[in-house]
């Protein structure tokens, strides 16, 4: 079955039905006018032609040999019927056979149809020649019209197949992008894990078997040891605490705008980290896409911030002056090696493709002063 539009198919369902009845009166015709027996051959191969047409519809098994009842039905009504009420069935059964089987195929049936007629006008009717030339040539002339339709048909069939066949080849792909991004950015978690939380925990606990067996030996080198456990512990609750930000969306409930952002960055002053919040400009409203999109960049500036550059402060700015741009600048510290580039994680590729769909840009580096998350909105257009 074609994979035309569904407002196309109602309106080939529409020329079909058209035709059909027309059909159906020319048979009524014939049988009162000329003879009961062709009458009834036309009208059984125009229910013929419904039925197969309701198969085709269907998109079952018998497709195929349904587009050939068809075309059969509406060239036996062309043919034992009388005048051209009959050819705009045949017109529709020839877009379909195109369209299903290639324009030799509607070429073929064109050409068969045309000699039939020339026959039936010569042998059963007796016209002479001077009446059968022109009469032929308008019969080409208007299947030629039906072969150029069915052509334009068959093309955009062709065009939507395609674009259907490299849409799921590009959505394949994207999944595939994103399941090894979320792979790589999930082994860098879990390594992150083990050698920051896992070490201080593990410490912890050498420290306190330590002092368990110092406890009667050494009182003294017992309790200093079961002090430092206690401070890496806290140092270890505050780590812990900072995945829980990450890991965790920000619940924020029914905040929106600034109200929102002071919320988030609120929930990660929980873990140390001093967050100021400065607004610029008079606050627009925002969509839903577009104030979620906002929240995840700050998430991920604070939590960038805190993992990976051991930052105490980040200074958020929402400056709504041609737009809306967040600026997160941390104090946290550039890597040793002195490399500024930054390594793309799986969150800030995520939100540069949100950034590119709402027409806006994210930029991420070092700074002077730290790094710095920079996201960009435009106005929303009215």
């Amino acid at each position: 079955m074609l994979n035309i539009s569904k407002r196309a198919r109602l309106m080939l369902d529409l020329l079909f039905g058209v035709s059909a009845v027309l059909a159906l009166l020319m048979a009524l015709d014939v049988g009162l006018e000329m003879s009961w027996g062709r009458g009834v051959a036309v009208a059984l191969a125009v229910l013929a032609a419904v039925g197969a047409w309701v198969t085709w519809r269907r998109h079952d098994g018998a497709a195929d040999r349904a587009v050939l009842v068809l075309v059969s039905c509406a060239f036996v009504v062309a043919l034992v019927g009388d005048g051209p009420s009959g050819l705009p069935l045949f017109f529709v059964a020839l877009i379909v056979l195109i369209v299903e089987h290639g324009s030799l195929a509607g070429l073929a049936a064109v050409a068969a149809l045309v000699i039939g007629l020339v026959l039936v006008m010569a042998v059963a009717y007796r016209r002479p020649l001077e009446d059968i030339v022109p009469q032929s040539i308008g019969v080409l002339v208007l299947l030629a019209l039906g072969l150029l339709i069915a052509q334009l048909v068959r093309e955009t069939d062709q065009s939507r197949r395609e674009n259907a066949r490299l849409l799921a080849e590009l959505r394949a792909s994207l999944d595939s992008e994103k399941d090894l991004v979320l792979a790589q950015e999930r082994a860098r978690s879990a390594s992150d894990l083990h050698d920051g939380l896992g070490h201080q925990l593990t410490a912890i606990q050498m420290g306190l078997d330590f002092a368990d067996r110092m406890r009667t030996r050494d009182p003294h080198a017992a309790w200093e040891e079961v002090g430092r456990a206690r401070d890496l512990s806290a140092v270890a609750l505050d780590r812990m605490r900072v995945w829980v930000r990450a890991l965790d969306p920000v619940p924020v409930g029914s905040l929106t705008g600034t109200a929102a952002l002071e919320a988030v960055a609120d929930a990660f002053r929980g873990t140390g980290l001093e967050v100021s919040v400065t607004t610029l400009g008079a606050e627009q409203p925002l969509d839903r896409e577009r104030a979620l999109f906002c929240l995840r960049v700050v998430q991920e500036g604070l939590t960038n911030a805190l993992r990976h550059g051991g930052a105490r402060r980040v200074d958020l700015v929402v400056d709504h002056a041609d737009g809306l741009t967040l600026t997160l600048t941390d104090d946290g510290s550039a890597p040793e090696t002195g490399d500024a580039e930054v390594a793309t994680g799986y969150g800030l590729r995520s939100l540069t493709q949100r950034a590119t769909r709402l027409g806006g840009d994210i930029d991420a580096g070092w700074s002077p002063d730290g790094f710095r998350l920079r996201a960009h909105l435009p106005k929303e257009s009215a």
